[in-house]
């Protein structure tokens, strides 16, 4: 039975300035002169595929890159016309990607909705043209293959949400629509649990009475709505919901709160099963008249969430990156101011297997795309105070371990440094730290559940350093 909230936003604020405590370590930083909008996702071969929607004239392109950030080809589908909505990475490795066709140079799009699925190879698996009325706007994959794809479905005399349920080859499964007639109702993401029930947040409006509100619901596996949690807005749409995640049980919601001209703050709620908000937080930023954004965030390990946006002030622009906890504290954040111009923002961020994540943003005015990947976060590093001695890799805790593990190493020095773990055959499985880190006891949280029950090593490489130990990972 669905259950449906209608509340004034109430929240609790939050505090920060900028703490420099466990941030994590940039592996590597790669730069390609490509103005879009992109998409990533982690592949199969430890790589990455970025789904792009190029400026100005919204051509639809896949750029492969390698585990270590090289290029490795690059697919241009159109060459103008084609907005990509949304895309989601299937079970199989296959790519769903929903497009708005653009005609004339306003943006409108005045042609039916295009979906491509994309192989790992960038081979064209169906190209579809949509129905005219019925909008794409999100799709999720699911854990049984396939994927549910939410848009809105204007054929009637109201705009109401449409929920479809594909399999992989795209072929429809079930489909349901609900609403409310007196609302313009646009989802802005959809993301599936473990056991199939989709979350998604976005935002309506009633032009005619001047109401907006924001809304975040939970369907069912089988396409019931389980509940519809809907939020009033006295400040307009600046004010919504705009990313969610939903993981154990558990489905974060990701907006913005607009308390007026600069001051904009990220605006986060975290909900339980039934939909019952466990707790709610906007961020203001330390600094003066400046503009807090987030505009992507991923679940890392732990429950906590890597959250990815920009600082913006007068006269710089500062990409910036928060870690927070399950229970909506920050762990840390960091960023770099930039000059005037020359950063326009971080525009999305991927868990990948070894619990490391890769953010993608852009520059301008030379349009190009900028990827970093950042190591596992390092949970703890020795105080302030005496130094280790000598270089040591310490025995991995637990061990034999399910899932997660920790691994100590000491530093004297700050040294060049490299923490990789290797199958029996002596491939490379994750690389878990890289780059210069500072003296002090470093311990890295490892997570393995994308691996295989069996006997791994990981290496400590620092400076002339080399050691390698053992661990056994049982399911």
């Amino acid at each position: 039975m669905k259950r449906i909230r209608f509340t004034w936003i109430a929240y609790a604020i939050m505090i920060c300035s900028l703490t420099t405590f466990a941030q994590p370590d940039t592996l590597w930083t790669r730069t390609y002169g490509i103005n879009a909008y992109p998409h990533v996702f982690e592949t199969d071969d430890g790589g990455v595929a970025s789904i792009l929607s190029e400026n100005p004239v919204f051509g639809l392109r896949i750029l492969k890159l390698a585990a270590d950030g090289d290029s490795l080809w690059s697919t241009t589908y159109c060459d103008s016309g084609y907005y990509v909505n949304g895309a989601a990475r299937l079970l199989n490795g296959n790519f769903v990607v929903l497009t708005d066709t653009i005609t004339g140079n306003d943006g409108r799009s005045d042609l039916p909705d295009r979906v491509f699925i994309l192989n790992p190879e960038g081979g064209v698996v169906m190209s579809q043209a949509g129905v005219d009325s019925v909008n794409f706007d999100v799709v999720s994959a699911t854990p049984d293959g396939g994927a549910v794809v939410i848009g809105k479905d204007g054929r009637g005399n109201n705009t109401d949400l449409m929920v479809q349920k594909v399999n992989s080859n795209f072929v429809t499964e079930w489909i349901t629509t609900f609403g409310d007639s007196v609302f313009d109702e646009q989802v802005s993401e959809a993301d599936a649990d473990e056991q199939g029930r989709v979350f998604f947040v976005g935002n309506s409006q009633n032009e005619t009475v001047g109401i907006y509100e924001s809304f975040a619901g939970l369907i069912g596996s089988t396409g019931q709505l389980l509940w519809l949690n809907r939020y009033a807005s006295q400040h307009g749409l600046s004010t919504g919901f705009w990313d969610c995640k939903a993981e154990d049980g558990e489905y974060w919601a990701a907006g913005i709160y607009d308390e007026g001209p600069f001051n904009e703050y990220p605006w986060i709620v975290k909900y339980n099963l039934n939909g019952d908000s466990t707790w709610n937080r906007t961020i203001h930023p330390s600094l003066p008249l400046t503009i807090l954004v987030f505009r992507d965030f991923d679940i890392i390990s732990g429950g906590d969430a890597i959250f990815i946006g920009g600082l913006q002030a007068s006269n710089y622009y500062s990409p910036v990156l928060y870690r927070m906890t399950g229970q909506g504290d920050i762990s840390w954040d960091f960023g770099q101011q930039s000059a005037p111009e020359v950063v326009d923002g971080t525009w999305s961020i991927v868990r990948l297997r070894d619990n490391g994540y890769l953010v993608c943003g852009s520059f301008i005015p030379n349009q190009g795309l900028h990827f970093t990947r950042f190591a596992p976060d390092i949970v703890s590093t020795s105080p302030t105070g005496e130094l280790p001695s000598s270089i040591v890799l310490h025995a991995n805790y637990p061990n034999p371990f399910n899932a997660t593990t920790e691994i100590t190493f000491d530093l004297p020095r700050a040294l060049q440094t490299s923490l990789k773990v290797y199958d029996v055959l002596g491939r490379e499985v994750a690389e878990l730290a890289g780059g210069m880190m500072n003296a002090g006891s470093h311990t890295i949280l490892y997570d393995a559940s994308g691996l295989s029950s069996g006997v791994y090593f990981y290496r400590l490489e620092a400076g002339e350093f080399g050691e390698t130990r053992k661990m056994v990972f049982l399911k």
